[in-house]
C-alpha cells in the first residue's frame, strides 16, 4: 500500500509557524485517521518540531529524549541509507564479506569500480538489471513509535527526528539528492502499510542544511505555505514558490501548493464563520476587518503568482479559475491558538489530545477549559478536511510515480555514462532552463547556488563582499584614469 500522500510546510521567512502548524496539523490527522500510521519528518536544524512531539520544553523532557534517541534514528541516517541503497551494494556488506575472506581480498576496490558510471561500449555488455538496481529503505526503521517516548500524543504518530546541526550537517551534491530523492520515493510507493507524511522545512534551500529542505520539497505532493497578514511574510513565500517552480524545471520536485494558512489571526468578538465551500466551513472564525483586508490583498498577489505559474497550484484550473474560487479553495485562516498554543508546546501535548485541566510548563501554569480548546481544535479539524480533500480529489501518486521514473531515468543515464543535455519542457515554460554541458544527464550547474542567486536579493552580498566590489571599481576608474593621463602627456 503506498503512502497515502506526503504534506510540506515550508516558507523562507522564519517564525511563520511552520513548525508550530506541522506540529499541531499532524497530531489532528493522526487523531482523525487511526487506522493509518502518521510519520512526521523534521528536516530542521533547530529540531523544535521532535522536541515538541517528544515531550515538550517542560523539565527539557523533549530536549533530552531527542539526545538520547538521535543515534537510533534520525533523519541524516535515513537520507545516507538512502545514498546507499541507490548504489547497489552496501559498502558495510562489502566490509563484512572481507573480514570473512582469510585473505581480505580487494572485494571492497571491485565493487566501488563496478559501480562507477560505465562507458557506452562496455555498458552495451553489460547486465541492463545490474544498472537498474536500486533497493527501498524500510521507513519505519527510521521512525520513532511516539507512543513509546511520550504517551501524549496520538498512538499511531511515527517521527523521523531531526539530526541536523552545522558540525555535522551533510552538504548533499545534486545527484546524491536525486538519488536520495528517488530512494525514497519508491520506498514511499513500496510500503507494505498506510502510511501519511507530513514534513517540516528550514527557511531557504542555501547554507549548510540547504539540501536537506530540497529533499524535503522533492519527496512531497503537496506544500503548505504558512504565513501571517504581513507583507514581509509574503516576500518569503514569493521566493519559495520561485525556487519550488525551480525545482519543477529540473525535474527535482512535483510538489503542488495546496494551502496558504493565513497564520496567527484574531478573532472577533461573538462572529460566527461566514465562508462556506460547498457548503463546507473553511474558517471557524472570522478575522479582524483589517486583517481580512491584508488578507485579500496578498490573496490577490497569490493568485497572479498561479496565473504565471499554473502547474504550481493545486487548484488553479487556468483562466476559468475566479480568484474568489481560488482564494476559497486554497486559503485557510488560522486562528492565534495564544495560551492554549503555548501550553501544548510547553507540556508536549497536542491541541487535538489537550483535555480541559491545569498543566504546568516551564514558567508558568496553565488552566484551559474546554471551549478554547474546542474552537482551536474545530480550527485544525477544517485543515486536515482539506488534505482529504485533496487526497481524494487529485491523485497525488500520479505525480509521484512519474517524478519517480523521471529520477530512475537519470540515474540510469549517470550509469551508464551518457552526458546529455537538459531539455526544455515547453516553449510555453513560465522559465526557460538553460542547458548546461557537463556530466550525468541533468548537465546542471549546482541547483543550490542557482537558487541562492534568487533567495533575499536584498541580502545578495555581504557588507564586507560590497566593500570589495567597490574597492575594485575605485582601482578600475583610477586606472583608467592613469592611463588616460599618461597618453595625453605623450
Amino acid at each position: 500500500m503506498p503512502v497515502i500522500s506526503s504534506h510540506c510546510f515550508a516558507n523562507h521567512r522564519g517564525g511563520v509557524g511552520k513548525t508550530t502548524l506541522t506540529y499541531q496539523v499532524s497530531a489532528a490527522y493522526a487523531a482523525a485517521h487511526p487506522e493509518c500510521k502518521v510519520l512526521v519528518i523534521d528536516t530542521t536544524e533547530s529540531g523544535d518540531l521532535s522536541e515538541m512531539l517528544m515531550g515538550g520544553l517542560y523539565e527539557k523532557r523533549g530536549r533530552e529524549t531527542l539526545r538520547n534517541l538521535i543515534p537510533v534514528a534520525n533523519v541524516t541516517q535515513m537520507f545516507l541509507r538512502a545514498l546507499v541503497a541507490a548504489t547497489c551494494t552496501s559498502l558495510t556488506d562489502v566490509l563484512k564479506a572481507d573480514e570473512e575472506k582469510e585473505d581480505g581480498s580487494h572485494n571492497v576496490l571491485v565493487n566501488v569500480v563496478d559501480n562507477m558510471p560505465l562507458t557506452k561500449e562496455s555498458a552495451e555488455n553489460s547486465p541492463l538489471e545490474k544498472v537498474k538496481a536500486m533497493k527501498s529503505i524500510d521507513i519505519e526503521e527510521f521512525a520513532i513509535p511516539l507512543e513509546q517516548v511520550n504517551p501524549r500524543v496520538p498512538t499511531n504518530m511515527y517521527l523521523c527526528p531531526s539530526g541536523i546541526d552545522l558540525e555535522h550537517s551533510i552538504a548533499f551534491s545534486d545527484t546524491q539528492r536525486q538519488d536520495i530523492m528517488a530512494v525514497l520515493l519508491d520506498s514511499f510507493q513500496n510500503a507494505t502499510e498506510i502510511w501519511k507524511v507530513f514534513i517540516d522545512t528550514d527557511t531557504g534551500l542555501h547554507g549548510e542544511t540547504g539540501s536537506y529542505a530540497a529533499i524535503g520539497l522533492g519527496i512531497a505532493d503537496f506544500l503548505c505555505i504558512p504565513l501571517h497578514p504581513d507583507m514581509s511574510d509574503w516576500y518569503g513565500a514569493e521566493v519559495l514558490l520561485h525556487d519550488v517552480q525551480m525545482l519543477h524545471d529540473f525535474d527535482e520536485s512535483h510538489a503542488q501548493v495546496h494551502l496558504v494558512l493565513w497564520n496567527g489571526l484574531n478573532v472577533q468578538f461573538k462572529q460566527s464563520c461566514e465562508m462556506n465551500i460547498d457548503g463546507k466551513s473553511q474558517c471557524s472564525f472570522i478575522p479582524t476587518r483589517a486583517e481580512q483586508d491584508i488578507i485579500q490583498t496578498l490573496g490577490n498577489l497569490v493568485y497572479e503568482e498561479a496565473q504565471r505559474l499554473p502547474d504550481l497550484f493545486l487548484s488553479y484550473n487556468g483562466a476559468k479559475t475566479t480568484p474568489e474560487e481560488f482564494s476559497k479553495n486554497t486559503s485557510t485562516c488560522m486562528r492565534d491558538f495564544g495560551v492554549i498554543g503555548v501550553a501544548s508546546k510547553d507540556v508536549g501535548v497536542p491541541i487535538a489530545c489537550l483535555k480541559p485541566g491545569v498543566f504546568h510548563g516551564v514558567h508558568m501554569t496553565y488552566n484551559l477549559n474546554n471551549d478554547t480548546i474546542q474552537h482551536s481544535r474545530e480550527n485544525l479539524e477544517n485543515v486536515v478536511k482539506a488534505i482529504d480533500e485533496a487526497d481524494t480529489m487529485k491523485s497525488p501518486n500520479k505525480r509521484c510515480k512519474q517524478h519517480l521514473e523521471i529520477l530512475k531515468a537519470r540515474r540510469l543515464e549517470r550509469r551508464l555514462g551518457v552526458r546529455q543535455h537538459l531539455k526544455h519542457k515547453s516553449s510555453s515554460s513560465p522559465k526557460k532552463k538553460k542547458k548546461v554541458a557537463g556530466p550525468g544527464p541533468s548537465s546542471s550547474k549546482d541547483i543550490t547556488s542557482v537558487m541562492y542567486k534568487t533567495y533575499a536579493l536584498r541580502n545578495k552580498y555581504s557588507l564586507r563582499s560590497r566593500a570589495e566590489k567597490m574597492r575594485a571599481k575605485l582601482f578600475l576608474d583610477f586606472m583608467d584614469t592613469s592611463s588616460t593621463s599618461t597618453v595625453n602627456a605623450a
